[in-house]
């Protein structure tokens, strides 16, 4: 399809856009295309920055002008790319996003940094691969980052990825490390020849497929990265006679943290909080992913949790409701399973063992608890210990529900080659609660 015709499927998509603003869709168009963005020639800053606020605004006021943007790939590909966070999509949505528009090839491969969306604590990154046949998919090696002495952790949407598609890495950085100016990414890059040969490439000796090294340079942009604001909350609530504060929350444009701590006068340790926002709209911020941190019964300890961000909302006043709370008792975290006589000792009240059953897969251990007082999420942590002490990493576990009986029933199987006639496993939790009437407490 040659430019004339992009531009007459997107007006069609757009009969009621006005005609004053085809000029501004033309304009997107052209910037869409992310390899000749740069032969724009002969038209004013200040027009080109006027003619794309207007594209954003109806963008994000249009929904037929958004539905259509979808079929523009710098708009497409990332909206598609962060669909899964509503921050990040509501970022998208505001055009919150640093073009980067970096990329090498070496060896028929090529690797773009493509785009960035960043605040004071975390940085988005956005990257692509593609191989010069167009169709081989690839699976990134590593990912090395140099931030300085800045403290950070990593997570990326996989290790493979579709030739040419968008894949994420998001970097965050803990409270007293704020994003830096710049920062260098170093990725190793290795094709395959299907997706289902990922395991074949991670684990090929010497003379396998080559590995490619890519390294980029990026600045971000100030205006982006000091964004954010905190407010001190500071107010202690009581919870099964244990103690917790909420410190504070802190709101980016990227994601919002619940800033927690307990008490050292507590009797079990804080596993999970689940609450969300409210501002006066009655719109809700959902909390999303776990603890970071720990609790420690002695010292107390400080831990956030994360939540949607209300940042592009203008809220003019947030309220946090508590719905739920979940505790671990450290002097009943252990449950020591006999294989033999099928017996368990240290359960949660409640819970039983159902069945130990020797297969070809190794041991299957089934369980059964109720759901009110566990919350339907797993009873166990993914490892286990012998009688010695030794550690050993649960491959696979799962846990599904009877929701007649309203109990849940998990499934841990140990290793096929386990050689005991006992087991230890470890409690995520010794008591979930789910308050009847949510806690309130005043934000701001």
């Amino acid at each position: 399809m040659n430019r004339n015709e992009e531009y007459n499927t997107l007006l069609w998509e757009l009969d009621q856009t006005p005609p004053e603003l085809e000029y501004t869709v033309t304009r997107a168009k052209a910037r869409a295309r992310r390899h000749q963005a740069r032969r724009w020639v002969g038209v004013p800053v200040g027009t080109l920055a006027g003619a794309f606020a207007a594209f954003v605004l109806l963008v994000n006021t249009v929904p037929t002008f958004a539905l259509a943007c979808s079929h523009v790939p710098v708009l497409g590909d990332l909206a598609a790319a962060v669909d899964w966070s509503g921050s990040l999509s509501r970022a998208v949505e505001h055009d919150y996003v640093q073009v980067i528009g970096q990329s090498q090839t070496k060896d028929g491969i090529t690797m773009a940094v493509e785009y960035v969306i960043v605040d004071q604590q975390q940085v988005n990154l956005f990257v692509c691969v593609e191989n010069e046949d167009g169709t081989k998919p690839y699976t990134l090696l590593n990912c090395d980052i140099d931030a300085g002495d800045r403290a950070f952790s990593v997570v990326s949407s996989g290790q493979q990825e579709k030739n040419g598609e968008l894949r994420r890495y998001i970097i965050d950085f803990n409270d007293k490390n704020q994003v830096p100016d710049r920062m260098t990414v170093t990725f190793g890059v290795r094709p395959v020849e299907s997706l289902s040969a990922m395991d074949e490439v991670m684990a090929s000796a010497p003379g396998g497929p080559a590995e490619e090294t890519f390294a980029f340079d990026i600045t971000f942009d100030p205006a982006y990265t000091a964004s954010g604001v905190v407010y001190q909350v500071d107010r202690w609530l009581e919870l099964d006679g244990q103690r917790i504060c909420v410190e504070a929350l802190e709101i980016y444009p990227t994601h919002a943290r619940l800033k927690l701590k307990d008490s050292g006068d507590n009797s079990m340790w804080l596993e999970d909080l689940d609450f969300y926002l409210e501002d006066e709209e009655g719109n809700r911020y959902e909390a999303e992913g776990g603890l970071a941190g720990y609790s420690d019964p002695v010292t107390g300890f400080a831990f956030d949790r994360r939540v949607a961000s209300p940042w592009f909302a203008g809220t003019e006043r947030l309220t946090l409701y508590v719905t739920d709370v979940s505790w671990l008792d450290p002097d009943r975290q252990e449950v020591t399973v006999d294989l033999v006589g099928k017996t368990a000792v240290g359960l949660p009240e409640g819970a039983a063992l159902t069945g130990v059953n020797r297969g070809k897969e190794g041991v299957e251990l089934r369980f059964e608890a109720p759901m009110r007082e566990f919350g339907g999420v797993n009873l166990f942590r993914g490892c286990y210990f012998d009688p010695t002490g030794k550690e050993y990493s649960c491959t696979r576990s799962e846990v599904s529900t009877n929701d007649e009986l309203d109990v849940m029933e998990p499934v841990v199987y140990l290793d096929p080659n386990y050689a005991y006639d006992t087991v230890t496993l470890r409690l995520n939790r010794t008591l979930w609660h789910r308050l009847d009437t949510p806690l309130a407490v005043e934000i701001k």
